[in-house]
């Protein structure tokens, strides 16, 4: 029979230092959410937590509900801790997050000859399963203020990748991987931190995807007015223009 398993509420976060942009992008938004969190800094030889353990009546339980491995994160801990960070993913069916990776085989995808700047005008397109992680997007973009590095690799074939947003040439920029053993790790191969658009737009449903839409915590955005910018003349979109603007255009008329 299967032993009998219960899952914790908290999230492991794993870092190469607390320096890398990828993980200051999930501690924001772990810490804005309100989600709890243990951080790994395998550069200072830091262990692994213990990952599970055995409760009452004998049952088998995870001490972390998902993990998230920021970009080099995984560098640092040894064979022996890699194995056991899988074995704990493979037997309690715990999810992986991996922001900002090098595509390689461990993702299911080719390794492409180099990387390259990305600019908001990389085209990006949310698949039918893309639409369905992030339910909340209509589209998918790329912050405007330049500066953003990625990769653009493919499915190896016969890997089990599903992409989720897909870029040029038929790139898997971000996706899920289920390894042969079902472990299921979701990638991304462009970098962010919490300023850039991309972070605004997709964190909140890598979150859910992870704990599989089960986790303390929550999200609201709020639109802010001052009370003294209340009743004064501002611009407004005018369907027929004036005298300076044209049809279908902005009447910056007080």
């Amino acid at each position: 029979g299967f032993a009998e398993w219960t899952l914790a509420q908290k999230r492991l976060l794993i870092t190469d230092t607390t320096g890398e942009v990828s993980y200051q992008d999930w501690q924001n938004t772990l810490s804005r959410e309100g989600v709890p969190y243990d951080t790994v800094v395998t550069s200072s030889n830091a262990t692994l937590p213990v990952l599970s353990s055995t409760g009452a009546g004998g049952a088998q339980v995870a001490n972390y509900e998902g993990v998230v491995v920021a970009t080099s994160g995984l560098e640092g801990l040894s064979p022996a801790q890699r194995t056991t960070l899988q074995t704990y993913e493979h037997q309690f069916s715990v999810r992986q997050v991996s922001a900002y990776v090098y595509p390689s085989g461990d993702y299911g995808l080719t390794t492409p000859a180099g990387g390259m700047a990305l600019s908001n005008t990389t085209a990006l397109s949310l698949t039918g399963d893309g639409a369905k992680t992030f339910p909340y997007l209509k589209a998918v973009s790329l912050d405007s203020t330049g500066g953003i590095y990625g990769y653009e690799a493919t499915r190896l074939s016969g890997a089990n990748v599903d992409t989720l947003i897909s870029g040029p040439g038929g790139s898997s920029m971000v996706g899920i991987y289920t390894a042969s053993d079902g472990r299921q790790t979701m990638y991304q191969t462009f970098d962010e931190n919490q300023y850039m658009l991309q972070s605004e737009l997709l964190r909140h449903g890598e979150l859910a995807w992870l704990t599989r839409n089960t986790f303390f915590g929550t999200e609201r955005n709020y639109l802010e007015t001052d009370i003294d910018d209340n009743f004064l003349a501002d611009d407004s979109w005018s369907i027929t223009g004036n005298a300076t603007t044209g049809a279908h255009s902005t009447d910056y008329t007080p």
